[in-house]
């Protein structure tokens, strides 16, 4: 398949539910996981936009996205989640910014 057909190409480990959950945005629930994954370009953009320093805006979004992870039967079992619009509107709040129907990547 692709990969036999690409064989020297570089490959990035990527949390199995970046690729494999619905893109429906029915269910806003990630895991904490993908969430941590998608950091860096969320952070670049909400950097740029808010003209703040990267590694401060940064910050803030781990630290709301650990805050807001939960596992099921309270952390007993399973992978810990985060509702991403959730954390979306708490990071924007906590920027003075009320959160709009498109985040700052879709607006280029």
């Amino acid at each position: 398949m692709w990969r036999q057909n690409h064989p020297d190409a570089d490959l990035e480990d990527v949390p199995g539910n970046l690729v494999t959950a619905s893109g429906s945005g029915l269910d806003p629930h990630i895991t904490l996981q993908n969430a941590k994954f998608q950091v860096d370009r969320a952070s670049s953009k909400w950097a740029a936009n808010l003209k703040r320093d990267l590694l401060a805006v940064r910050k803030e979004i781990e630290e709301i996205l650990q805050k807001s992870a939960s596992a099921p039967f309270g952390g007993l079992v399973g992978q810990k989640f985060v509702n991403v619009l959730k954390s979306i509107s708490n990071f924007a709040s906590s920027t003075g910014r009320r959160r709009h129907s498109r985040t700052p990547s879709e607006k280029n």
